[in-house]
């Protein structure tokens, strides 16, 4: 908040919108060099700040957009809803042919800051963050090669037969007339729920045939049996190389971690974005993602998994795979800050793995037109995973160019990891011992 004390007036709720969204919508016509005539349809979504004018009014009379756009206004939707309008603009796009999509993500703070005292309201006090963003979607076949990211799945799923889910997330006034959003005791509970209906339903559709045999073998015996089998975790890191998970406080990306088995690496943007821009509510996605773009990290190919819950109770997942290898859009909201983001978890061995990576493998592997990505280190069995990429993938050569090259060069650069390993797999039964004479240094995912 500006001013102190608050003041809550429409005028000042107003203010808060505009500078948002025509910040976001100046950098983003700037940076595509897009004319805002050119734009078909317009997509606005905000969940607690609804005035008339609607948004996407006050959007197309400031860019004087032409008069046939079909514009669109989303409200209480609550943080999933930069993914529905996504899904909505991925419908346009199907049936009006040769157009540009602006899909704006935003959330007013100014009239909906909880005066009370009833801590189920208070929280979101605590949590939510002015921030907005700009995404700009065609289907023109003539803007391909300039394009980021290609849409490849939209995932919804929705719990709002159910009365808790339902009121998990509730706009109310507390006994002293005062508004605000009340977050409910069975609020994680009800996440993991629809959590779990909606990789379901994704997961056939991006995970490899071996997770999903697992998975489903899984299920059958349980049914079957009535054995009391630990559910399988479908491993979504064979799946997708950057995670832009829901950023709505510490808690809710500590289990996400968890139960979805992901590493410190793919949360990072997450907590980064969290601990910067607290809860942006449907903007966040969009943050993690220029947080990923900033550190350099986004390769041709890599696929994106957006995560986000929502009032309702909603949870939507949205798919996007690199058409290249993407950099930080100027006047990034990361721009002035990145370089204080140095994260320092690596240990000793998987700094060196990088580095070599960086500066003896993978320039000598780009010069043959592919290219080689670390994935990951076990500590416990010695093994760095690697995917390999462009001319590289698929290549009947991959396999001696890494037993040959990238395995001599990281065993001879680490020779204690080498040790120790062998010295423990010979104190170990025969069974082990044949097992761990076969396996692999380095393994690679295709």
């Amino acid at each position: 908040m500006h001013h102190i004390p608050p003041t809550p007036s429409m005028a000042a709720a107003r203010e808060e919108s505009e500078n948002v969204m025509f910040g976001a919508l100046d950098n983003l016509f700037a940076n595509t060099k897009i004319k805002p005539k050119n734009i078909g349809v317009l997509v606005v979504n905000c969940s607690l700040f609804n005035p008339t004018p609607s948004l996407s009014a006050m959007i197309v009379n400031k860019y004087k957009l032409r008069g046939n756009i079909r514009s669109f206004n989303l409200g209480g939707m609550d943080c999933s809803a930069g993914v529905i309008a996504i899904d909505l603009a991925k419908n346009m796009l199907q049936v009006h042919r040769n157009t540009y999509v602006v899909v704006v993500s935003t959330e007013n703070i100014t009239q909906n800051w909880y005066f009370g005292n009833k801590k189920s309201i208070l929280i979101p006090n605590c949590l939510f963050r002015v921030g907005g963003s700009a995404v700009l979607l065609s289907n023109k076949c003539s803007v391909k090669r300039r394009a980021k990211y290609k849409l490849v799945h939209v995932v919804k799923t929705h719990k709002g037969a159910d009365d808790k889910a339902f009121r998990c997330v509730y706009q109310e006034q507390d006994d002293d007339g005062k508004t605000g959003v009340s977050l409910s005791k069975d609020l994680m509970a009800i996440a993991g729920g629809a959590l779990k209906t909606n990789i379901t339903t994704l997961g056939p559709l991006v995970l490899p045939i071996s997770e999903q045999l697992l998975f489903f073998a899984t299920l059958v015996v349980k049914k079957l049996l009535n054995a009391k089998v630990k559910p399988y975790i479908p491993d979504f890191k064979l799946a997708f190389d950057h995670f832009c998970i829901h950023a709505d406080g510490r808690a809710v990306i500590d289990e996400l971690e968890k139960n979805l088995q992901l590493l410190p690496m793919h949360v990072e943007a997450s907590r980064m974005t969290l601990h910067r821009f607290g809860n942006t509510s449907s903007s966040f996605i969009w943050y993690e993602l220029a947080y990923t773009e900033a550190k350099g990290r986004m390769r041709k190919g890599n696929r994106v998994w957006q995560i986000a819950f929502g009032s309702g109770f909603k949870c939507n997942r949205a798919v996007w795979q690199a058409l290249r290898h993407v950099k930080a859009s100027p006047k990034s909201p990361w721009e002035d800050c990145i370089h204080r983001y140095l994260v320092q978890d690596d240990s000793e061995t998987v700094a060196m793995i990088k580095e070599l990576l960086e500066t003896r493998i993978r320039p000598a592997v780009q010069d043959d037109g592919g290219d080689i990505e670390y994935r990951g280190f076990d500590p416990d069995t010695g093994i760095v995973k690697l995917k390999m990429q462009g001319a590289c993938s698929g290549c009947p050569s991959s396999s001696v160019t890494l037993k040959s090259g990238i395995e001599n060069m990281l065993m001879h650069y680490i020779p204690e990891l080498l040790e120790s390993k062998m010295q423990e797999a010979r104190s170990k039964k025969d069974t082990l011992k044949a097992r761990a004479q076969s396996a692999k240094f380095v393994q690679t995912i295709f």
